[in-house]
């Protein structure tokens, strides 16, 4: 059933698939949250300008891209499916598409697939030739992979270390809150001041 839809609507598709060195549920995040699109969205020299976003079906998606050259082109779309962190549908308003996205776990890795369905052939060719939307789409895909690899640094701190002491003694030491007071904290901090420390970071990396 599905390779029948493909090929019926094949003539009016333009899609993409790339593979994102990214855990799904993190690249569903930098493509939902309207303080990270911003970030990433649209070909090469774009910007946006989110109005609304209201992530639920139903819900308007309105945003306002501006080229390179200064002209604006705003934007208008509805929520139609939405199954976190799985899958994302909505259409656009003007001129009216379907868009689906699809987000697949490949181990730590995410395969993310992008179509966009037009009415007729005839109006997905008019897109594509005089709005270049197959390079456009290769070009946002690109800006948002390089934004992931930005947001996986921000989120990751990983230490390695190798001590001298058996492995039992070293989880007692991680595990028993008698040993944590006596580690825990940098020299001259306390238990309290070092709780403080980390939720304003927490808050920080939101």
């Amino acid at each position: 059933m599905t390779t029948k839809t493909q090929s019926a609507t094949a003539d009016r598709e333009i899609s993409i698939t790339r593979i994102l060195n990214a855990p799904k549920e993190l690249v569903f995040e930098a493509w939902t949250d309207p303080k990270h699109i911003p970030q990433w969205w649209g070909p090469n020299g774009f910007t946006t300008t989110i109005h609304e976003m209201d992530l639920r079906v139903g819900g308007k998606w309105r945003h306002t891209m501006h080229g390179p050259d200064g002209k604006d082109y705003p934007n208008e779309a509805t929520f139609t499916e939405i199954v976190k962190p799985d899958l994302i549908k909505f259409t656009h308003a003007l001129p009216k598409f379907d868009v689906t996205v699809t987000f697949e776990a490949v181990g730590n890795k995410t395969r993310l697939t992008m179509t966009n369905v037009f009415e007729t052939a005839e109006i997905r060719n008019i897109i594509a030739k005089e709005y270049g939307a197959v390079e456009g789409q290769v070009q946002t895909i690109n800006r948002f992979e390089e934004f992931l690899t930005k947001m996986s640094a921000r989120k990751e701190l990983t230490i390695t270390r190798t001590f001298n002491a058996p492995r039992e003694l070293v989880w007692e030491a991680w595990t028993n809150e008698k040993h944590i007071e006596q580690w825990w904290v940098p020299m001259l901090f306390t238990i309290k001041n070092a709780l403080r420390i980390l939720i304003k970071c927490f808050h920080a990396a939101r």
